[in-house]
């Protein structure tokens, strides 16, 4: 029981005390009232805790001094550096080697333009003068190349006949090992055309003109390979084996299509002779032996 009322007391004492604060709550503290009494919390003394030290204005004030720049050191300039002159002596170029004069060598460029010479030699006649041909006249030829035998080319005169009007109709035979064609040509105006392939008419297949002695003659012509084949005949000079023959008629045959020379065909017609050698060029201007002939044979 003695507890009991000691805890009661303490609770009356507790409350005794504070009951007048509460009373007191918005009503204005007397001048000079002290709220510190004894029994209000000490405060803390501030001289034991540790703050930052804040500096004075003074100390504040005084500018930071700076370490001073580096010097900047140049950059060196690269200065290049001269090359030494080739003092070396040149090697000489060697000499060209000699142009071969065989006609039927490989040109680097089309016979008519380049190894056979064009010297615009003036013609001393008409066309008959570079087709010749007269009855009994024959003309053995040779392939440059051939699978086993040598393959030759007869050509004879069987007929030769002028009309009043000056042309000359031709037929010849040509006769390869076993087998032998006629052909007729008429000549004309200065222009030799072939006008019967066996017993085939054709007209207007113009195989020689007559060039001038400043510009050469040029005609195309639809061909039985069903290209078209353009023609030019030149002057010139050709060389076939180590004979010389200075004044003849050159008549290139390009082969087209679709404008450009599948083939490239050359025929030499000599002054006085006839035709003389063949060249056959494949694309690139190759030649092609098995399709080239020489003279071998002149039978008047």
């Amino acid at each position: 029981m003695r507890n009991f009322w000691s805890g009661v007391g303490f609770l009356i004492l507790v409350f005794g005390i504070q009951a007048p604060l509460w009373a007191q709550v918005g009503t204005p503290v007397p001048a000079g009232s002290d709220l510190n009494g004894a029994d209000a919390p000490a405060l803390p003394d501030l001289s034991q805790l540790d703050l930052p030290v804040v500096p004075t204005p003074s100390q504040a004030s005084q500018p930071v001094q700076l370490p001073p720049p580096p010097t900047a050191v140049p950059t060196p300039t690269s200065v290049p550096l001269a090359m030494p002159v080739n003092t070396a002596t040149p090697v000489p170029s060697m000499p060209a080697p000699p142009a071969v004069s065989n006609v039927f060598a490989a040109p680097t460029v089309a016979p008519a333009e380049g190894q056979v010479s064009q010297g615009g030699l003036a013609p001393q006649g008409g066309l008959a003068d570079y087709y010749p041909w007269t009855k009994g006249k024959s003309l053995s030829y040779q392939y440059l190349k051939s699978a086993g035998a040598k393959r030759t080319r007869l050509v004879e005169c069987l007929e030769q006949e002028t009309m009043p009007n000056g042309t000359v109709h031709y037929t010849l035979k040509t006769t390869e090992g076993a087998q032998a064609v006629q052909d007729k040509y008429s000549l004309y105006d200065n222009k030799v055309d072939h006008t019967f392939a066996g017993k085939m008419a054709l007209a207007g297949h113009t195989i020689l003109a007559m060039p001038s002695a400043t510009a050469p003659a040029e005609w195309q012509l639809k061909g039985g390979d069903g290209l078209t084949h353009a023609y030019k005949a030149s002057f010139g000079q050709a060389q076939v084996y180590q004979k010389v023959y200075p004044d003849c008629v050159i008549v290139t045959d390009k082969a087209l299509s679709g404008g450009k020379a599948l083939s490239t065909r050359l025929e030499y017609y000599a002054k006085g002779i006839g035709l003389v050698a063949v060249e056959t060029y494949g694309p690139g201007m190759k030649l092609i032996p098995a399709e080239s002939l020489a003279l071998v044979e002149d039978g008047r």
